[in-house]
This record gives structure tokens, sequence and C-alpha cells, in this order.
């Protein structure tokens, strides 16, 4: 067997008959469920970068507007969020552990900043950010589980 990376953190088994799979560490399936456990980490990590990415613009957005109206720690929140969005769509176009990991800071961070847009929701750049954030956040917490 030859072992090579998909680009999405699974490896692909190209087994003696020449047939391709997924292989979970430690599973020894058939080579349908190793295919269903590819597809189904490709659609969360892919849902995990354009919800990151998504995140990172609306945060970018909103920290601009909360430093103009004086709303320091908003602003700083957003930006330490743009920072951890930026890193998880990276890692997640990777794959494998360091995914994991950038998708539990990702989502910490996404809970931080959105509780405190959340107080400030009369701003619609606060209300923008809180509603990506959770969703952002949601898809992290789907990886990094």
């Amino acid at each position: 067997m030859s072992k090579m990376w998909n680009g999405y953190g699974c490896e692909k088994i190209k087994n003696q008959s020449g047939n391709s799979g997924t292989e979970e560490p430690g599973d020894s399936g058939t080579e349908e469920k190793q295919s269903n456990f590819y597809i189904m980490n490709k659609e969360k990590l892919e849902s995990c970068v354009n919800s990151c990415l998504q995140c990172a613009k609306e945060c970018e957005t909103c920290a601009a507007e909360c430093k103009k109206a004086g709303n320091e720690l908003c602003a700083k929140l957003c930006l330490a969020c743009v920072e951890e969005c930026h890193k998880c769509a990276e890692a997640c176009k990777i794959g494998g552990d360091t995914a994991v990991k950038a998708a539990a800071k990702c989502a910490a961070a996404c809970d931080a900043c959105a509780n405190e847009c959340e107080k400030h929701e009369h701003m619609a750049c606060c209300k923008n950010c809180v509603a990506t954030c959770r969703v952002c956040a949601t898809a992290c917490r789907s990886i990094a589980a």
C-alpha cells in the first residue's frame, strides 16, 4: 500500500488492487466507509473555511466601526477574531491536527467576539458580527469535536 495526503487531512490509501479510499487512523473498515469519512470531513473543512473567511470579513468591518465609536474592547475582540479566523481557514485547507487545534481556538475567539458585540447590537455592524461569529463558531466546533 502507498499513502498520500489528499489535502483535507485524510490519508488516501492506494491498496494493492489499485483502488484508493480514505482511512481514518485505526480504522480497518470497508472502502465505502472510508470514502464516506473523507467526504464528511471534506465538507466540514470546506464549510469551516467559508465560515471563517466570511466571519473575518464581518469582524474586520465591525472592528473599524467600533473603534470609530470608541468601543475599544469590542474592536480588540473583533481583530482577535479576524486573526484566528484567518489562521483557522488556512489550517482547514491542510487539515489534520493543526486544523482541529486552530478550529478550537477560532471557536473560542468567535464566542468572545459575539458575546461582546451582543452588548452593542444597536450598531448594525455588531448585529452582523454576532450572526457570522455564531455560524463560524458552530462550524469550527464541528471540526474541533
